[in-house]
This record gives C-alpha cells, structure tokens and sequence, in this order.
C-alpha cells in the first residue's frame, strides 16, 4: 500500500477506519466508510498500465490455480476491459429478477432446515446453516438435482474439502509435483464439482434455461454489444468464486444471528411477533 493510497484513505469526509491484516501471504487493508470504499470501487481497476488492481494477488501455484480458477472476476487481473466485460456478465446473475427466479428453491432449503431444526432435541446452529448454505448451492446457484441423502452429503462433503484447501496456505503454496497433486482430498473434491457443473451446463444447454445463477451466467449477453457472452470455463469458475465467497460468509452470518437473537429474547418476541402480524 503506497503513501498515495495511505492519504486517499486519510482524507475521506467521514470518519475511516484501517485494519491492517495478511490474507494469502499478502499485505492487506480493510477500510471502513460508505463514502470511501465506494471511492475506492471507483478507482479501483485504474492501475497503470491498464490493469485492475485486486485487493489480494494469490500467486502463480499450480495447485492453487487449478483449485481456484484463473477466468473467475477475482482471477483477472491483466485487462481492466476484460474484467468490467466479466463483471457485467455475472452481475446479470445476480439482479433482483434474476435472484427472485430462486426464491422457490431458497423456500425449499429453508424448510428443510426448520425441519431438521425441529426433529432434534439439540441443534448445533453452525452446522444446521452451512448445511443450509450449502443446499442453496447446489439447488439455486449450479441447479442441481440430487435426489438421495448419499448424493447431497457427498457435494456438501466436496465444497467443504475443497474450499478449507483455499486457506490452508502451506499447501496452495508448496511445489507439489502434479502426481501427488492428483492424490490430494482438495483436488478430487474440485474434479467432483467440476464434473457437476460441467454436466448441469450440457444440460442446460441442450434443455434451455431453469432459473438457477449459473443458466443466467450460461445466457447472460454483455448488454454493450450484444454478443460477448461468458465461455464456459469463465461460467465455471465464477461459479466456484460465487460458492466460496458465499457460502462460508452467509452460514456464518446466519449463526451469528443466531446467536444475536438468543442472547436478545426481547428482539426474539418481537420478530416472531412480526411474522405471525404479517
């Protein structure tokens, strides 16, 4: 982080706070203030040179390329157009119409989670909401349809793996030959997604869209000329950016609340009060 940087940080209007951090061997800093991270979205892919400058860079391993993706928003780093062209691509996923269309799927897994909830004298919330996180994965944003407890406990036992590889950093960063590559957890649990979303992309292709993230990804038409459109390892490894930066987030958002709503009875009446008036 250069002084240039450092003062833009300084000056903001409103009060700014910096936290200073390591994430993947990489020096970092959050900031805190609408104004500011809005500024600093801003100007955030004016590097020199032309590239985007990301907040973290993951290197070049071999294992972490391969678990990661190198065509995802987050992997494109050398072409500022390319990755506005791949941000407007993706974002049509994610608009209210198109997350809406899941709204169905998002009522199932929730249903199954009270379900579950209620089957149980005691419940570890943390791991009933990853299950959860976890199901709105494969039903909403890939669209799968697993049809037997062995098949979802599988794929929920595959994300975990692989996105615990994603922070396990002597690892990602050790040259590992690609033989003993191949025999690694992380990477049969990646080959197992991959072959998941590589067959839900033929079907959707061969059968049109079902309302999940990754058909609005598989159609999606950049809106400024009208024919760019993503290919399909682009869909892929967004695909896999979207799971991990949402699932661990959300399940952990949710347990936090949780929490929040247990230690806050009061706040617990009120809100039960408020579903049942409504």
């Amino acid at each position: 982080h250069n002084s240039q940087t450092h003062d833009n940080i300084m000056s903001a209007d409103e009060p700014t706070r910096i936290w200073k951090l390591f994430t993947f061997g990489k020096p970092t800093a959050v900031i805190s203030g609408s104004a500011k991270i809005k500024q600093f979205l801003n100007r955030e892919f004016k590097k020199e040179g032309g590239g985007v400058s990301q907040m973290t860079e993951l290197g070049t391993s071999g294992l972490l390329t391969f678990l990661f993706g190198e065509e995802s928003m987050s992997g494109e780093t050398s072409d500022s157009t390319n990755y506005h062209t791949l941000r407007r691509l993706v974002g049509q996923a994610l608009t209210p119409e198109s997350v809406s269309k899941g709204i169905p799927f998002l009522q199932i897994c929730a249903e199954e989670a009270v379900d579950d909830m209620l089957a149980n004298d005691t419940v570890v919330m943390a791991e009933l909401l990853q299950k959860l996180t976890l199901d709105v994965a494969w039903r909403q944003i890939i669209g799968l349809k697993l049809n037997s407890a062995e098949e979802i406990t599988k794929f929920r036992s595959a994300v975990k793996t692989w996105s615990a590889s994603l922070t396990n950093y002597p690892l990602l960063f050790a040259p590992l030959p690609v033989w003993i590559q191949k025999r690694l957890s992380c990477y049969k649990a990646k080959m197992y997604l991959n072959e998941k979303i590589e067959e839900k992309i033929d079907e959707l292709e061969r059968d049109g869209p079902d309302g999940s993230t990754m058909s609005a990804m598989v159609f999606a038409t950049d809106e400024e000329d009208g024919k760019t459109k993503l290919t399909r390892q682009q869909v892929i490894d967004n695909i896999f950016l979207l799971i991990f930066a949402g699932a661990e987030t959300s399940s952990n958002t949710l347990t936090n609340a949780m929490l929040l709503l247990g230690m806050h009875p009061t706040v617990w009446k009120k809100l039960v009060k408020e579903q049942h008036d409504f």
